[in-house]
């Protein structure tokens, strides 16, 4: 959780910066529907909130299907405003406008003439523009990346798409491989040749979808993705590919990557998962009803709050019961109630019996803390101050129930009867009386109390070695409060 965040109110009362420049050399150029979109995605930068930051989000807000945001999106890239990190999901991240005439203008002529040559040379289908160098100039100078890996990479999309392909794909390809840290030419190639390994396994995938299309750039990299950095086998991806005939690849990216965040990772874990998931989203439901808090996208909720609960080891009956609690201690939302699962997943408390009985012994708890202050002759309800100082008489001092509730007779009529109440405690725990008859056995009144205090020698009066405090502090560096 962040230290400080802004509520929804704050951010939809702000304002989003517009640069002029796009105000008057880009907006009045580009089609239809693109300024929204670059506008109200410039907006969505600011969102703290990520369930808010979504396709489906603008496409509701600004009444489009996907395909216009995506197709909105691809323009802007070739304007140079945004970059597309990857295509399923689509994933944009907006660009500064301020640099790149200026930086332009700082590149000495003729430093880029050999890789104007060949990269002139790969793309032979058409003639390359002076927009188009320029681009290119702009992504190796601010890349760092090598020309000869720019080349590269023309080389490598030209034989997947042809020698008259669109920069544009050259440039997402070459800017995914610098992200990822690859900018010299020898990395690139053989980063590059390692992708048509990939093609037999993505055949059949293909194959198993009812894909027809070629084989691109993106698919080999989600296959990578998919094997290399999630660890699924080439056999679960084929099986989870199987479930998504006449689908697309950013679909079974999701479901894979739905697995990957639930640490799914084995083909039992998964069907597991799968069977009970409308289990799962009625629990979410149910819990939502509860604590009387309402999220459109169940699937969701299920995802970030209710499957890590289960992962935990906490049944659909438990959750439920927390759920109560929750509401009954005005906690109205997830991340209150996962605030309060987390407490008790810490307290190793994990079925209904185990928590029934901790908030039974609170409730206990604070029936024996009215009898103190009722003795003390303390007019006030119970605190968590109070809760706080029982559970360190009883838990942490080993005093038992009677105990205190004898000390606490002691304390009537004292100015702070609660602090009070600490001393003479603290004083028993030293003396080793813990239980009530070897505490009546000193029976101490305030005066005596306060005699014996005077009599015995203060702390001021003690001398310590460098290492016996030493050793002190270390001790009370272990305590955990």
């Amino acid at each position: 959780m962040p230290l400080c965040s802004a509520s929804a109110e704050l951010v939809n009362s702000g304002y989003t910066v517009v640069d002029n420049a796009f105000i008057a050399e880009y907006m009045p150029q580009s089609p239809s529907g693109c300024a929204e979109i670059y506008l109200f995605g410039l907006y969505l930068c600011s969102q703290p909130n990520k369930q808010h930051n979504t396709m489906e989000v603008m496409c509701r807000a600004l009444g489009l299907k996907e395909e216009d945001v995506i197709n909105g999106f691809a323009y802007w890239e070739e304007m140079g405003l945004v970059h597309v990190v990857q295509k399923e999901p689509i994933e944009v991240v907006y660009l500064s406008q301020k640099t790149s005439h200026a930086l332009l203008k700082k590149i000495k002529a003729g430093k880029y003439s050999s890789f104007n040559k060949q990269i002139q040379d790969v793309i032979s289908g058409r003639m390359i523009t002076v927009q188009e160098y320029n681009e290119y100039y702009m992504f190796l100078e601010t890349a760092f990346f090598q020309p000869e890996a720019l080349v590269a990479v023309a080389k490598h999309c030209a034989e997947l798409k042809g020698n008259d392909i669109g920069y544009n794909y050259i440039l997402t390809v070459a800017r995914n491989l610098a992200t990822a840290g690859y900018t010299s030419a020898a990395a690139v190639e053989e980063k590059l040749a390692n992708h048509p390994k990939f093609n037999e396994e993505l055949s059949l995938v293909f194959k198993a979808m009812g894909l027809r299309r070629k084989i691109e750039f993106e698919d080999r990299r989600a296959y990578e993705k998919w094997t290399s950095d999630f660890g699924f086998s080439p056999d679960i991806v084929l099986k989870i590919a199987k479930r998504f005939k006449k689908g697309e690849i950013r679909k079974l990216d999701a479901a894979l990557s739905q697995y990957f965040k639930l640490n799914l990772l084995s083909e039992r874990e998964i069907e597991s998962f799968e069977s009970s998931k409308q289990e799962l989203l009625e629990l979410t439901r149910e819990i939502n009803r509860i604590i009387g808090y309402y999220h459109p996208s169940l699937e969701l909720v299920a995802e970030e709050y209710v499957t890590p609960w289960t992962q935990k080891g906490y049944d659909g009956e438990t959750l439920k019961l927390i759920a109560r609690y929750c509401f009954r201690r005005r906690i109205q939302t997830l991340e209150g109630m996962n605030y309060t699962v987390d407490k008790f997943f810490k307290l190793g408390l994990l079925d209904a019996d185990a928590i029934n009985q901790y908030i039974e012994r609170l409730l206990r708890y604070d029936e024996n803390i009215r009898k103190l202050l009722d003795n003390m002759g303390v007019l006030r309800t119970v605190t968590a101050a109070d809760r706080k100082n029982y559970a360190l008489w009883i838990e942490d001092w080993q005093m038992s129930p009677e105990t205190v509730e004898y000390a606490s007779t002691l304390c009537s009529g004292a100015l702070n009867p609660m602090s009070y109440l600490n001393k003479i405690l603290s004083d028993f725990k030293q003396r080793g009386a813990t239980t009530p008859e070897k505490a009546k056995a000193l029976s101490l009144s305030p005066k005596t109390q306060m005699q014996e205090k005077k009599a015995r020698p203060t702390g001021t009066e003690r001398n310590y070695t460098a290492e016996q405090l030493a050793a002190l502090f270390d001790n009370l560096d272990e305590i955990k409060i």
